[in-house]
C-alpha cells in the first residue's frame, strides 16, 4: 500500500508542475467524502469450501454500503486527475452447510474490499449547473473474507467446526461516470456508477459500485 500511496502521490505532483494551460483553465483543487454502494458476489466460495470438505448451497451475496474520500485537480475546464481511497463495507451472508449434520446448518460470512484507485477524468458542461463526467484509470484492492461455519457434535468425534479466512489482493482497470451538480462556486454534488476489473484469482465477480459524494473545491 506504500507504494501505491507513493504513485498517486506522484501522480498529482506531475500534474501540480505542468504548465498552467491558460487563465480560463486554471488548476482547481478539490477534496471529496461519498457513501458507496457495493455489490459484492464471491465465485469461488464453493469450491474453496468443497477443499476444506465443507458443501455449501450458493456464493455468497450481499450489497454494502461504505465511505470513501477523494483528492483530485482539474488542470483545464475539462480534464484533470483524483486519487481515491474507499471502503466497501462489510458484505455479510448466511451460507447454508450440508454437510456437518443430518440438518442443513447456516454459518456466517463477512467480506469486504478496500483500496485506492486513481483516475484521469473527463468533464463535460450539460447546462449551467450539470456536468456529464466519465474517468479511467487503475485500481489496487485488498480483499478480506471470513466464514465461519457452524460448530455441531460429531459421534465418536466430538465438537467439529471450521472457517475460512482469505485476505488477498487484486489490481487492474476501473472505470467510472456520473453527474456533477454544482451548488456554488465551491461545493457540488457527485453521482457516480463504477465498474473495478479485479476478482481476487476468481474468488468474486468485479464489483460494480454507486456513490453519492460531496466535494468541495479549493
Amino acid at each position: 500500500m506504500r507504494v501505491i500511496s507513493t504513485m498517486s502521490l506522484a501522480l498529482l505532483a506531475g500534474i501540480a508542475a505542468a504548465p498552467a494551460l491558460g487563465e480560463d483553465q486554471a488548476w482547481q483543487w478539490y477534496l471529496g467524502a461519498g457513501i458507496p454502494v457495493t455489490n459484492i458476489e464471491s465465485s469461488g466460495f464453493i469450491a474453496d469450501a468443497a477443499a476444506e470438505g465443507f458443501t455449501v448451497a450458493d456464493e455468497l451475496a450481499d450489497v454494502t454500503i461504505g465511505w470513501q474520500g477523494t483528492l483530485g485537480v482539474m488542470v483545464s475546464g475539462h480534464f484533470g486527475a483524483e486519487v481515491r481511497y474507499s471502503a466497501s463495507g462489510n458484505a455479510r451472508d448466511e451460507p447454508t452447510i450440508s454437510n456437518l449434520s443430518a440438518t442443513p446448518l447456516r454459518g456466517s460470512s463477512k467480506t469486504d474490499i478496500d483500496g485506492i484507485t486513481v483516475y484521469g477524468i473527463g468533464r463535460w458542461p450539460l447546462t449551467g449547473h450539470l456536468d456529464l463526467l466519465g474517468k479511467l484509470g487503475y485500481t489496487f484492492q485488498d480483499l478480506s473474507l471470513d466464514v465461519q461455519f457452524p460448530t455441531v457434535f460429531e459421534p465418536g468425534v466430538g465438537l467439529v467446526g471450521s472457517g475460512i479466512d482469505v485476505s488477498d489482493d487484486d489490481d487492474g482497470f476501473a472505470a467510472a461516470f456520473g453527474f456533477r451538480i454544482r451548488v456554488n462556486d465551491r461545493w457540488a454534488v457527485v453521482a457516480e456508477a463504477e465498474y473495478l476489473a479485479v476478482d481476487f484469482d476468481g474468488r468474486l465477480d468485479e464489483p460494480i459500485r454507486g456513490s453519492m459524494n460531496l466535494e468541495y473545491v479549493f
